[in-house]
């Protein structure tokens, strides 16, 4: 028992910052410039299409810091690779966190598509989609199945 709790601390020292991961999607920087968009009735198609583009430009810059965010957080604690990256060696056991990951990436899509109607609840739900993929992470413990050795 002892042993056991000893390993969780040295993990926790090796990896301090992965109980305090926060996925913060903040509406309020996409807001404004959404309810521009939607009460600016002067714009021509050329320029609403444009703030539409910055819309969705604003929307996938905080997706691809918030999803580095869960990539470099999510370590292997044997090798110390990425295992939520592309190019991972590793395997997950349950597979619900592929599922998982394969669900926020089509509420992404299904967001962008939906651009000019979303609120501030989808990036509710977005965040605590991202937090649901890295507690399936935790809870598949892939270094179990790792053999430490670089690739």
């Amino acid at each position: 028992m002892s042993q056991q709790k000893t390993n969780n601390s040295n993990m926790a020292m090796a990896h301090p910052t992965l109980s305090f991961v926060s996925y913060r999607l903040d509406y309020a920087l996409f807001a404004e410039a959404q309810r521009q968009l939607l009460i600016e009735y002067d714009l021509s198609a050329d320029e609403r299409e444009e703030a539409k583009q910055d819309l969705i430009t604003r929307y996938y810059n905080m997706i691809t810091a918030t999803t580095r965010v869960l990539t470099e957080h999510c370590v292997c604690t044997k090798c110390g690779e990425r295992p939520m990256t592309s190019d991972s060696r590793h395997q997950f056991f349950f597979g619900q966190t592929e599922t998982l990951w394969r669900q926020l990436e089509e509420q992404i899509i299904t967001i962008e598509r939906n651009i000019l109607t979303i609120d501030a609840g989808h990036f509710r739900d977005l965040e605590a989609m991202f937090r649901e993929v890295e507690a399936s992470y935790k809870a598949d413990n892939v270094a179990a199945s790792c053999d430490g050795r670089d690739v």
